[in-house]
């Protein structure tokens, strides 16, 4: 099984969809690299009001920037 492709940078295979997964579980947020659309990033982390407690996710979405790259105005 596999996953149609939006960008380069799409997670087409279960098998990396499910180590990123994983990752993300272990370091407590995801990100998406421009899997949707090329010059927009994603992150999401779950946020804990106590111990037992989780809120689902927080995320948010935006325009990647580069910072070595001078503005044009």
């Amino acid at each position: 099984m596999s996953f149609c492709a939006l960008t380069t940078h799409s997670l087409t295979q279960v098998s990396t969809l499910w180590n990123t997964a994983q990752q993300a579980q272990k370091d407590g947020y995801a990100r998406d690299n421009e899997e949707a659309e090329i010059g927009v990033g994603c992150l999401g982390v779950r946020i804990h009001r106590r111990k037992e407690e989780c809120i689902p996710l927080l995320q948010e979405t935006a325009q990647r920037i580069n910072l070595n790259t001078p503005a044009t105005h």
